[in-house]
C-alpha cells in the first residue's frame, strides 16, 4: 500500500537506494539486472575509478628516478610562498623533502642493485687506498694519486655520497628545530626569535633544486656506465696497466739501462743524463692520460678514446725502445769526435722527432674520423706538447750552451717552426697531412743547418 502524501520524485527515490546501497525488486527481472549494472555496479566502478585517480595523482606528485627529477613535481606538495615567510615551515619542509628524497634513493638503489654490484666488482681496485711508491718522486706519486682519485669519484655509482649530502641538509634542519626549542625554553625568546627569524638560509626552491641536481648527477653516472660498460671497464684496465708500467719503468727499465751502460763502460755521469731526459719525456706522456680520460668520460670521443690511449701507449713504447737500444749507439758514434756532444744531441732529437711525427700521423686518423670540431681541437691541443718536445729540447739546448756559431736566421726559423698552427688545417685531412710532411722537412733542414754551423771554425 502506498503511503499517504508520498511526494518524492523517481530520481529522489533512486538516489536514496543508491546512497544506501539498496537494490529495488522490480517485477521484471531484466529491469532489476539493468539497475544493478548501471547503478549498483556502476557506483562501485565509479568509486574504483576515483581511487585510481587518487593514486595516479599521488604518483604524479612523487618524483621517480626513471629520468631527471622534475622540480615542479618535487615542489608540488609544498606551499613555497608560505615557506618563505616562516623558518618553522622552512625546516619542517626541508625535513619532509629530505625524507622523501632518501626514500626515492633507496628505491632507486634497490632497482639498480645489479648494475651497481657489477660495476663495484670491476672498480674494486679504485677503492683501495693509494700508497706512495718509494721509487717515485713526490710529483710522480701525486700524478698517479690524482688519476685514481678522479676515476674513483667520477665512476662512483652508489648513492652513499648523495645520501650523505642529503642527510647533512636534514641534520641542519634538525639543528634549526632544536635551536627553536632552546629559544622557547629561554627567558629572552622574543629577541632571540627575531634573530632566529633573520638567520640566513637558502631559499627552499634553490635548496630543492640543488638536491635534485645532486641526485641527477648520480643517476647520470649510472646511466653512463650502463650504456658504456665495456668502455669504462677498458679505461679502468688501462689505468691499472699504465700505473704498473710506470712503476716498472722507474725500477726495472732504468736499472736495465744502467747495467747495459756499465757493461759497455759508459760513464755513470753520462747515462744518468740520459735517464733524466728519458724520465722527463715519460712523465710528459703520463700527464696525458688523465686529460684524455676526463674528456672521454664526459661523453666525447666514445668511438676512439681507447684507440687514442693505445696510440699514446705505442708512442711511449717507442720512446722506451729508443733509450734502451738506440741512445748509446748515438753516443758511441760521436764520442771521439771534436764537438761530438753537440752533434750527438742534434741527432738524438732528430730521432725522437721521427717518433713524435709518427704519433702525429697516427693521431691524424683519429682526428679526422671525428665529425665534431670540439673533439678535433681537443686532440690537437692535447698532443701538442708531445709533438713539440724535440723542438723545445733543441731550443733550450742552444740557449743553455750559448752556441754563437748557430746563426740568428736559423734560430728564428726554428722558433717559427714551433709556432706552426695545425688548427688551420683541421677542415682538410690531406692538407693536414701535407703540413706534417712540410714541417718534418723544415725541421730536418734546420737541424742540418745547425749541425753544419757547429762544424765551422
Amino acid at each position: 500500500m502506498q503511503p499517504q502524501n508520498f511526494s518524492y520524485s523517481t530520481q529522489k527515490i533512486l538516489d536514496i537506494f543508491i546512497k544506501n546501497n539498496l537494490i529495488p525488486i522490480f517485477k521484471n527481472h531484466e529491469i532489476t539486472n539493468l539497475y544493478k549494472k548501471f547503478f549498483s555496479d556502476g557506483e562501485n566502478l565509479k568509486n574504483q575509478l576515483a581511487e585510481v585517480e587518487k593514486q595516479i595523482e599521488i604518483e604524479e606528485k612523487t618524483p621517480k628516478l626513471s629520468g631527471k627529477i622534475d622540480l615542479k613535481i618535487l615542489l608540488k606538495n609544498y606551499d613555497v610562498e608560505e615557506i618563505k615567510k616562516s623558518p618553522i615551515k622552512y625546516f619542517k619542509s626541508v625535513l619532509s623533502l629530505s625524507d622523501k628524497l632518501l626514500g626515492i634513493l633507496d628505491e632507486y638503489e634497490q632497482a639498480q642493485s645489479e648494475t651497481i654490484g657489477e660495476y663495484s666488482r670491476i672498480a674494486l681496485k679504485l677503492d683501495a687506498k693509494f700508497i706512495n711508491s718509494p721509487n717515485l718522486t713526490e710529483k710522480e706519486n701525486l700524478l698517479l694519486e690524482e688519476r685514481q682519485k678522479f676515476l674513483a669519484e667520477k665512476l662512483e655509482l652508489g648513492t652513499d655520497e648523495v645520501k650523505r649530502q642529503i642527510i647533512s641538509v636534514k641534520m641542519q634542519a634538525e639543528e634549526m628545530r632544536e635551536t627553536l626549542k632552546k629559544i622557547n625554553r629561554g627567558e629572552n625568546s622574543i629577541v632571540e626569535l627575531a634573530e632566529f627569524e633573520k638567520r640566513p638560509r637558502a631559499s627552499f626552491e634553490f635548496l630543492a633544486e640543488n638536491l635534485a641536481e645532486i641526485i641527477d648527477e648520480a643517476q647520470e653516472k649510472l646511466n653512463f656506465f650502463a650504456a658504456n660498460k665495456n668502455f669504462v671497464t677498458e679505461i679502468i684496465n688501462l689505468w691499472e696497466s699504465w700505473n704498473e708500467n710506470y712503476k716498472s719503468f722507474k725500477t726495472n727499465l732504468i736499472l736495465e739501462l744502467k747495467n747495459i751502460c756499465d757493461a759497455e763502460n759508459i760513464e755513470a755521469e753520462i747515462y744518468k743524463n740520459w735517464c733524466e731526459d728519458w724520465q722527463k719525456k715519460r712523465f710528459a706522456i703520463e700527464e696525458k692520460f688523465l686529460p684524455l680520460t676526463e674528456f672521454s668520460l664526459r661523453g666525447n670521443l666514445q668511438d676512439s678514446a681507447i684507440e687514442t690511449l693505445k696510440i699514446l701507449q705505442n708512442y711511449k713504447s717507442e720512446v722506451d725502445k729508443f733509450y734502451m737500444h738506440e741512445r748509446k749507439n748515438i753516443y758511441q758514434k760521436f764520442a771521439f769526435q771534436e764537438g761530438g756532444d753537440l752533434q750527438e744531441k742534434f741527432e738524438t732529437e732528430s730521432e725522437l722527432y721521427k717518433i713524435a711525427e709518427k704519433l702525429q700521423r697516427d693521431l691524424q686518423k683519429i682526428i679526422f674520423s671525428s665529425k665534431r670540431t670540439e673533439e678535433r681541437i681537443f686532440l690537437l691541443k692535447w698532443a701538442e706538447k708531445l709533438i713539440n718536445i724535440p723542438i723545445d729540447e733543441i731550443t733550450e739546448f742552444v740557449h743553455d750552451r750559448q752556441l754563437d756559431k748557430i746563426s740568428e736566421e736559423v734560430l728564428t726559423q726554428f722558433a717559427e717552426l714551433r709556432r706552426k698552427n695545425f688548427a688551420t688545417y683541421l677542415a682538410d685531412s690531406q692538407a693536414y697531412g701535407r703540413a706534417i710532411q712540410q714541417r718534418e722537412k723544415e725541421y730536418n733542414s734546420l737541424i742540418f743547418k745547425m749541425r753544419k754551423d757547429l762544424q765551422k771554425k
